[in-house]
């Protein structure tokens, strides 16, 4: 999985939550960030990206996945304050900061099973 978010403590949080629930989890804090590390990792269960911290755009990010027929498969959570008008349709689920730790993991947890 990979995290995107450019906030290190929110980054840490999340990566300490998934890792005790058995997840191997990579983080990126932008998106040029992220796109480097898909290029270089096997390819991740999804992704969980808040675009309004991860410092870069988030149409931006959503539209280099979106044409790389390898990359747009992946599931992506944006976990934002954004609403659903801002994220793109092919978005799998959305997390409302703030959120709780049990809302991330069962959100996770639908995805992967």
């Amino acid at each position: 999985m990979l995290v995107i978010d450019g906030d290190p403590d929110v980054s840490e949080l999340l990566r300490d939550a998934l890792e005790r629930e058995g997840f191997h989890v990579f983080c990126a804090a932008t998106g040029r960030e992220a796109l480097d590390l898909l290029q270089r990792m096997q390819r991740p269960s999804f992704l969980l990206l808040d675009p309004v911290t991860s410092r870069t755009d988030g149409e931006d990010l959503f539209g280099f996945l979106q044409a790389d027929a390898a990359l747009a498969t992946i599931p992506v959570v944006v976990v934002s304050t954004v609403g659903r008008d801002l994220v793109p349709p092919t978005v799998k689920r959305i997390i409302r900061k703030p959120f709780t730790l049990d809302e991330l993991l069962e959100t996770v947890r639908s995805l992967t099973r």
